[in-house]
């Protein structure tokens, strides 16, 4: 059984998690209208969200260690200190 703790930390993480993604939309759209231009904007290329997942990201990532490494578009449910370091990468 998941203590009731752990259940609220990962209903934050899922949330932070869409927050995240809803803004990266928003810096990745930011120069490419009206015409889409792939090439264009703060964030070039493309760009894949994975809205209505969170609970998968979070889910795993409870059980991650400060020892851990994941690439993987689902860590901003990590801990704030190793969200900073890897939207800043």
């Amino acid at each position: 059984m998941v203590a009731v703790n752990e259940l609220q930390e990962m209903y934050e993480n899922m949330v932070t998690a869409r927050q995240y993604e809803e803004r990266l939309q928003e810096e990745y759209l930011e120069g490419k209208q009206p015409a889409f231009d792939i090439s264009a904007g703060p964030i070039p290329g493309e760009l894949h969200l994975a809205a209505g997942h969170e609970a998968a990201g979070a889910g795993v990532c409870q059980h991650l260690r400060d020892d851990d490494t994941v690439r993987h578009r689902t860590v901003p449910t990590t801990s704030p200190s190793r969200r900073a370091s890897i939207s800043s990468e």
